[in-house]
């Protein structure tokens, strides 16, 4: 039986990511590959949302005013963002609509999909230059129920996932951080980041392991989405 509840859901990321130049170090061009934790606060942690782990792709632009060796600058980046946020303990040996009624696993997981853009303010100090983002943020929640032969079935694939909840909210909020320039080529990145947005749905994946049942038991629920970046 489905249900639905009405809560906040609050996250803080943190963010690790060398970011590549392409040009000199007062007009360069970088492009970020990141390793990213999320973790969901208050309401929307306690409505079973779990924490996240994933990576994002992001292009920070050259200065639109100042430069690296100004005290501040500014520039903006933008990126992609993904995140894994866990997976329901499997419901095993059940009966596929198969010749042979092959017998396998069903679990739920919870994944995150994002498309961001931050103008980033910048205070240079040497090598060190710490800053705040401001983020405009397009998450995709999305919930996929995962099936699994216990073999192979001839004219099957032994693994294939089905969506069975996708919503997208608009997310804003902000980050603070600091790059360090290691090179002029290269520099390391981190940063905590804070993001809202408006309700989205999603499967409770501790649902499953109170009843088996896939079709009856899978618990759906709504909440107000204050989520963390990849920023």
């Amino acid at each position: 039986m489905n249900t639905h509840s009405n809560s906040k859901f609050k996250a803080i990321l943190v963010v690790l990511a060398f970011l590549i130049s392409s040009a000199s170090m007062v007009a360069q061009h970088f492009v970020g590959f990141y390793a990213n934790y999320t973790t969901p606060l208050k309401q929307f942690n306690d409505s079973g949302y779990r924490n996240g782990a994933g990576f994002s792709v992001e292009y920070l632009s050259p200065s639109i005013f100042g430069n690296a060796t100004d005290p501040f600058e500014t520039r903006v980046s933008a990126g992609f963002e993904f995140s894994h946020h866990g997976s329901s303990k499997k419901v095993k040996d059940l009966i596929f609509n198969t010749p042979n009624n092959d017998k396998g696993s069903v679990k739920i997981q919870n994944l995150i999909f994002g498309f961001y853009v931050a103008p980033r303010f910048l205070f240079n100090i040497g090598d060190f230059s710490p800053y705040v983002d401001v983020i405009a943020n397009y998450k995709i929640f999305n919930t996929y129920q995962v099936n699994r032969f216990n073999n192979e079935v001839p004219g099957y694939e032994r693994e294939s996932s089905t969506p069975v909840i996708q919503n997208g909210v608009a997310h804003y909020g902000g980050s603070l951080g600091f790059m360090y320039y290691i090179s002029k080529s290269v520099c390391l990145d981190a940063r905590v980041t804070y993001t809202q947005g408006k309700a989205v749905q999603f499967a409770n994946l501790n649902s499953l392991e109170k009843d088996p049942n896939i079709e009856n038991s899978t618990t759906y629920k709504k909440v107000y989405s204050p989520v963390s970046d990849a920023l």
